[in-house]
C-alpha cells in the first residue's frame, strides 16, 4: 500500500506538531523553575534584609550608647561606613550571581537547535550549538555558500 502525498504531508505535519508541543512543554517547565527560583531568592533577600536591619539598628544603638561619652557622633559615622561597605559587598555578590545564572530557556533553545539541525541536516550528530548562536551560524552557512559559488564562477 502506497502513501499519497497528502497523507505523507499529514503525517509529517502531525509529527512536527508533536515535536513542537514537546518543546513548548519543556519551555513551560523551565519557566516554572525560573519563577520558583526567583520567588525563593526574593523571599530570602527580604527576610535577610529585614533581620539584618533590625540587628544593625540594635547594635548601633548599643554601640552608640556605650561610646557616646568617649567618641560622640563619630560612633554613628563609623557604623554608617561599616553598613555601607557591607551593602556594597552584598551588591557585588548579587551582581556576580545574576551574571552567572544560566540563560532563560537554555535547554529549550538547545533542543530546538538540535531539532532544526536534524531536520535541515545542519550540524553533524554530537556537535552542540550554543543557544543564541545557532541561528547566526546557520545564517552564516547559508550566506557563505552562495558567495563561495559566485567566487568560483568568477574565477573560471
Amino acid at each position: 500500500m502506497t502513501v499519497g502525498p497528502v497523507q505523507a504531508l499529514r503525517r509529517v505535519s502531525a509529527r512536527s506538531l508533536t515535536l513542537l508541543l514537546s518543546r513548548v512543554e519543556l519551555a513551560t517547565v523551565e519557566l516554572a523553575q525560573a519563577r520558583d527560583l526567583l520567588v525563593r531568592w526574593q523571599l530570602f533577600a527580604l527576610a535577610c534584609s529585614a533581620l539584618f536591619q533590625l540587628a544593625a539598628a540594635a547594635a548601633t544603638v548599643a554601640l552608640a550608647a556605650l561610646l557616646w561619652e568617649r567618641l560622640g557622633p563619630i560612633t554613628l559615622i563609623a557604623a554608617a561606613l561599616v553598613y555601607a561597605s557591607i551593602g556594597l559587598a552584598l551588591l557585588a555578590r548579587l551582581q556576580r550571581e545574576v551574571a552567572q545564572a544560566p540563560p532563560l530557556l537554555a535547554a529549550t533553545l538547545a533542543e530546538l537547535a538540535k531539532d532544526r539541525d536534524a531536520i535541515l541536516g545542519g550540524a553533524p550528530p554530537g556537535e552542540t550549538i550554543e543557544p543564541g548562536k545557532a541561528g547566526r551560524e546557520e545564517d552564516a552557512r547559508r550566506t557563505s555558500a552562495p558567495a563561495a559559488a559566485n567566487a568560483a564562477e568568477g574565477a573560471a
